[in-house]
């Protein structure tokens, strides 16, 4: 009998986790091409989605040197 057949799959992410992979390999594209994370359009993606801000928590553990301008682009997404 093969037992791979009966084999759950082994879920280690979430769906938050991948879509946030997703997400950071889009700004990772971006930034080969021009050097720079476009912040606002990512975190107005995540918005949109309903999930701006466990996003914006993840990306600043990615990336905590866009600190200044994750927290700008919340407070400017929040305040509408």
């Amino acid at each position: 009998m093969n037992q791979t057949e009966n084999a759950a799959p082994d879920v280690a992410e979430s769906f938050d986790e991948l879509y946030f992979k997703r997400l950071l390999s889009r700004a990772n594209r971006t930034i080969t091409n021009v050097r720079r994370i476009d912040v606002d359009e990512l975190l107005e993606l995540a918005f949109v989605d309903g999930t701006l801000k466990p996003f914006a928590e993840r990306l600043l553990r990615s990336r905590p040197e866009l600190k200044e301008d994750v927290e700008r682009a919340l407070e400017e997404l929040t305040s509408v």
